[in-house]
């Protein structure tokens, strides 16, 4: 993959540069560039998993809750497995500045986990909910009972260098004066390492509000890319879409606790991972 990048690089600059000489765009010695929103997939389905195989009895026994009528009195809910979440990557936001409008040098926000938003979150997923009670609602009277595994991690920032090829015109008035549509390719480094444990509660849903009675870490799971290239295209010189990629290495890291589970990692130990992105050049 690095290779390859290298090489495309390699070949598509004289070729751009001698398009660009025969089209001729003024650049300053310093332009900007911010990217706004990116949506990234993994190709052929090859992201990384977690499943899990066995839920412990330990896990599906939890009592009524204290303050509902049967206090204390156990209920075991069903082990229903296998379950399992996908993980999938993004870039929140990045900072560019270009010198020559060719050397890159910038920061990046962005997450490589289950879930992906701007502050630190929690995912959900494999829930087992039962109401002991069925004449009360999920919004009023008793607590249900319920386990869950979650999955929690935290906006990561990074720096980034980055070539680009000087940018091929693809459409332009007659006299070349405006230029509506152009494109580069570039190649770039990035390190992106991004953690996100892996945890099994249990406890009661109150009202919509979970309230956890015990918690059992299983682990971390990490995901781990640097080199990275693709293709822009800008439009009108206001604003462009990216289509880039990278390849990602996962790790793992798990409890003693993990082997009740029975934890497995279907998809591999590394995946091809592409994104778009809608980004605003600035004096460029």
């Amino acid at each position: 993959m690095k290779v390859f990048m290298v090489i495309l690089l390699a070949f598509a600059t004289p070729l751009v540069m001698g398009a660009q000489e025969k089209n001729p765009v003024t650049n300053s010695a310093f332009s900007f560039e911010l990217e706004l929103l990116s949506v990234g997939m993994d190709i052929f389905n090859t992201k990384p998993q977690i499943k899990i195989n066995k839920i412990p009895l330990y896990l599906r026994t939890v009592p009524i809750h204290r303050d509902d009528p049967n206090a204390g009195e156990e209920i075991v809910l069903p082990g229903n497995v296998p379950v399992s979440n996908s993980m999938t990557s993004s870039r929140v936001m990045t900072f560019k500045v270009w010198l020559f409008s060719t050397l890159g040098l910038g920061v990046g926000f962005h997450r490589t986990g289950f879930v992906r938003t701007f502050f630190l979150t929690q995912g959900v997923f494999g829930e087992e909910t039962f109401n002991y009670a069925p004449r009360y609602g999920p919004d009023w009277g008793a607590a249900y009972v319920h386990y869950y595994f979650s999955t929690r991690e935290e906006l990561k920032i990074s720096f980034l260098a980055e070539l680009k090829t000087p940018s091929l015109i693809l459409w332009s008035s007659d006299d070349r004066k405006d230029v509506f549509w152009k494109t580069n390719l570039f190649v770039g480094y990035q390190s992106q390492k991004n953690e996100n444990s892996i945890v099994a509660k249990n406890g009661w849903d109150r009202w919509g509000s979970y309230e956890d009675k015990d918690s059992y870490d299983l682990g971390k799971v990490s995901t781990v890319g640097d080199f990275y290239g693709g293709i822009n295209f800008i439009f009108s010189g206001r604003f462009g879409l990216r289509l880039s990629f990278m390849e990602k290495h996962v790790r793992y890291e798990l409890t003693d606790t993990a082997r009740d589970f029975q934890l497995s990692f279907p998809g591999g130990s590394s995946f091809l991972f592409y994104e778009v992105g809608l980004f605003l050049p600035i004096n460029d």
